[in-house]
């Protein structure tokens, strides 16, 4: 049976790569040379997927397509097998022009991408077709240093984030409203987080005080172990060197807490099997009283959808806690300003300069302001020169969330071939908790130890990938027995000692090796 239906999903995905979603009614694969017709392959994010079939059949698509006069058909790969589709694709040989992908999770990176024929090399193509990224390469060369392979290959059109306020969107999400009634203040260290998550289970009646995602507690991005000083896994230690934060000293205290925390019933006892909707149920019905998220897709969201029943309901990001009163942790969520997924154009494109042409108009000031707010008059209006999104993104009448709203006309909340406008972040958060969240959470401090794309060569992306695929298994297997308390932390430095004999050091090497080359660029 388990194969049958494994035959099913690769039928289906087949089936979605070679007859792909057809966008106005247009067929067809790879478009021809003598046409004025691109095919773009993209993941639909949920901001569009919940009330489209095809980005094509959004206004800011289709608003797009007739600025530029360059036909375009969007194909999407299934829901829940984009990693699948996309392999899938890559074996088939036959690519649209348009890939939307992080191309530096390929294996062997992007530059084996490129001698691999899947995507093509993009400098000399932005030279002669890209003006407005060209531009935006010109005057910023920090971001034309994170956009580049070590050896200078642009390979994608990239995504910027275009202000500092935008390089910080996740955090500890609490409710503000609880405490405020306990008279409790911000928790700032990991001692005050355990009170208030005590006092939300024997006073508010939480039956699982913090919750979060499947893999929230083993991620990188995690906040409990920030506290600790270091990261979860790769990150840039104060010594300027790249290091597992697993190997770290404050590793094994970090588990020692989450253990204590969970046995004593703070952490949801089903933290490793939640998903997005289970825990924003939790969060919205008094369940749970604090997680980890995003400050727009998780907070805001989760505050909305509260509130239409219990205006009291209030959530507040806070910053991440340290172990010392008085001490801002230095280690915290924190982006760099280029950031996946990169928009390249395929090694089989028979039309690469009508692809160039039309990723190229996002970086331009009209496609700045399109790829950003929409349509003026209809998405938004501008106010005192200021871009102001109307109700039909804030306060959509089909009730719609902003999210949602926003992703019918505009890509700003999901990333794409732009640069990404901080006045967007500054409206989008739509409230006073919002907007103080941003505030609590920035931490410039936290990018120092936050690695930036680094790119292995073939070989050691091969070798890279043979180390750290097992290290990663079994990590998070070890890590989720000493959590749950099904393994005791005595054997603890066996663990260590078997992460070590996995390769654990050479892997270390080889990410220093890259993190070099990235300080040369």
């Amino acid at each position: 049976m388990k194969n049958s239906k494994n035959l099913v999903l690769t039928v289906l995905i087949l089936s979605m790569v070679t007859l792909p979603l057809l966008a106005g009614g247009q067929s067809g694969g790879v478009s021809d040379a003598s046409s004025n017709k691109i095919t773009y392959w993209m993941e639909l994010q949920t901001h569009q997927s919940t009330n489209f079939v095809n980005m094509g059949d959004t206004p800011g698509a289709r608003e797009l397509i007739r600025r530029t006069g360059i036909d375009v058909e969007f194909l999407h790969p299934p829901t829940g097998a984009v990693s699948e589709a996309f392999n899938l694709m890559i074996a088939s040989g036959d690519y649209p022009d348009v890939i939307e992908r992080n191309f530096a999770a390929y294996p062997g990176g992007p530059e084996r991408a490129i001698s691999d024929g899947v995507i093509v090399r993009l400098n000399d193509i932005i030279d002669r077709w890209a003006p407005n990224l060209k531009k935006v390469l010109t005057d910023r060369p920090d971001l034309a240093r994170l956009a580049r392979t070590d050896s200078g290959s642009y390979f994608g059109f990239p995504f910027f984030r275009g202000g500092d306020r935008l390089l910080f969107s996740y955090g500890l999400i609490v409710r503000k409203d609880w405490l405020d009634d306990l008279n409790m203040p911000i928790p700032t260290t990991m001692d005050e987080v355990y009170d208030v998550l005590v006092a939300f289970k024997t006073q508010k009646g939480a039956v699982a005080p913090f919750s979060t995602e499947r893999g929230g507690l083993t991620a990188n991005n995690n906040p409990f172990c920030w506290a600790f000083g270091q990261a979860y896994a790769w990150y840039v230690h104060e010594n300027g060197r790249v290091h597992f934060g697993v190997l770290e000293p404050n590793f094994r205290p970090y588990l020692e807490t989450m253990a204590r925390w969970y046995r004593e019933g703070l952490i949801d006892q089903d933290i490793f099997s939640m998903n997005f909707d289970t825990v924003s149920a939790k969060m919205t019905t008094g369940q749970s009283g604090m997680a980890y998220g995003s400050l727009v897709s998780r907070m805001v969201t989760w505050n909305v959808a509260a509130q239409r029943n219990d205006p009291s309901f209030s959530l507040l990001m806070i910053p991440n806690p340290s172990l010392q009163k008085g001490v801002i942790s230095e280690y915290a969520f924190a982006s760099y300003p280029y950031t996946t997924p990169d928009t390249a154009i395929s090694g089989t494109s028979r039309n690469q300069e009508l692809a160039a042409r039309f990723l190229d108009y996002g970086y331009g000031p009209e496609g700045h302001m399109l790829y950003n707010f929409g349509l003026e008059g209809t998405s938004y209006t501008m106010i005192n020169g200021f871009p102001t999104y109307t109700d039909i993104v804030l306060n959509n009448p089909q009730g719609w969330p902003a999210a949602q709203g926003l992703g019918a006309y505009a890509r700003a909340g999901t990333g794409g071939p732009f640069v990404q406008d901080e006045r967007y972040f500054d409206q989008y958060l739509n409230s006073r908790e919002g907007r103080e969240s941003l505030n609590l959470i920035t931490n410039m401090a936290a990018l120092k130890h936050i690695l930036p794309p680094l790119y292995p060569t073939t070989e050691e992306s091969q070798e890279m990938a043979s180390i750290m695929n097992d290290i990663y298994v079994y990590v998070e297997e070890m890590v989720t027995k000493y959590i749950l308390g099904t393994e005791n932390l005595n054997t603890f430095d066996s663990f260590i000692a078997t992460v070590r004999r996995m390769g654990i050091d050479r892997a270390t090497a080889i990410q220093n090796a890259a993190w070099d080359r990235f300080n040369r660029r």
